[in-house]
């Protein structure tokens, strides 16, 4: 994952998945790539890692 890609977010059970591009991630001693900074609707929000997913920017189905 780099900033720029664009990624699916897992939410936590009920509310719906969301899509957006990364914008950073936490400084290197404050949990580095673990936590994710997405662009969502206007708003910064920070997920954990293996919450999100890069989708293929041919298709937009996800990466594994």
């Amino acid at each position: 994952m780099k900033v720029g890609d664009l990624v699916i977010c897992q939410r936590h059970h009920p509310l719906p998945p969301v899509k957006g591009p990364i914008v950073g991630f936490n400084k290197r001693g404050e949990g580095g790539k673990e936590y994710v900074h997405i662009l969502i609707d206007g708003k910064i929000e920070v997920f954990m890692c293996f919450m999100v997913e890069v989708l293929n920017k041919n298709n937009c189905e996800v990466e594994r």
